[in-house]
C-alpha cells in the first residue's frame, strides 16, 4: 500500500484509504473540461436541450393525438363543458351584443373626432347610452340639503353629484326642495 493510501486518524492512528475513493488531490489532478467539451458530452449522452425537446415532443404529440385533448369551455371554463346548452345560449347572446356594439357606435362617431378634445368625444360617444340618474345620488343631495340647507348645494361633492344628474333628476330635486321650503322643514 502506498503512503497516499493511508491517512492519520487522530484517535486510533493510521487508517487505510481504499483505492476506489478519490484522494484529496483528485480534483486538482483531473483534467478540467471547457464548455465545448461538456456540450459535446451532453449531446453524446442525449441530455442536451434539442434532444430532450425532441424526446418530449415524440412522447406528447402521439399522446395528444390518441387522447384528443378537449379545450376548456370559453364560457364556463370547465373541461369538458358542464352545461353545453347554457354555454351555447351565452355565446349566442354575446355574439348578438358584439354585433349591436359593432354597428351602433359607428353612426354616433363625430366626423371631426380626431380634432375634438377627448372629453367632448367621450360625451359624444356615450350620450345615447346614458342611464337615468341613480336614486341614491338624488337622496344624497337631499340629505345634505336637509342637514345643512341650500348652502350644501355649493359643496364640491354635491356640485359633482349635480353634474352627473340628468334633467329628470334635477327637476325632482327642485320639486323636493320646494316642498321642504313650503312645509317649513327646509332651508
Amino acid at each position: 500500500m502506498l503512503a497516499k493510501d493511508r491517512m492519520a486518524d487522530r484517535h486510533s492512528g493510521t487508517i487505510e484509504n481504499p483505492s476506489n475513493t478519490p484522494d484529496h488531490d483528485a480534483a486538482t489532478n483531473a483534467a478540467h473540461h471547457d464548455h465545448a467539451w461538456w456540450r459535446a458530452e451532453a449531446r453524446r449522452v442525449g441530455s442536451d436541450w434539442s434532444t430532450l425537446l425532441a424526446r418530449h415532443l415524440g412522447i406528447i404529440a402521439p399522446l395528444a393525438a390518441v387522447t384528443r385533448f378537449l379545450p376548456a369551455c370559453d364560457t364556463c371554463g370547465s373541461e369538458p363543458c358542464v352545461n353545453s346548452s347554457f354555454c351555447e345560449q351565452c355565446r349566442r347572446a354575446d355574439s348578438r351584443l358584439r354585433e349591436e356594439r359593432r354597428t351602433g357606435p359607428a353612426e354616433s362617431i363625430p366626423q371631426d373626432s380626431d380634432h375634438i378634445p377627448i372629453d367632448a368625444l367621450w360625451r359624444a360617444l356615450n350620450h345615447g347610452r346614458q342611464r337615468a340618474t341613480p336614486q341614491t345620488i338624488i337622496e344624497a343631495i337631499m340629505y345634505c340639503v336637509r342637514e345643512r340647507g341650500l348652502a350644501a348645494l355649493k359643496e364640491p361633492a354635491n356640485l359633482e353629484r349635480l353634474m352627473r344628474c340628468d334633467e329628470a333628476a334635477k327637476e325632482q330635486i327642485d320639486r323636493r326642495i320646494a316642498k321642504l321650503v313650503a312645509e317649513g322643514r327646509g332651508p
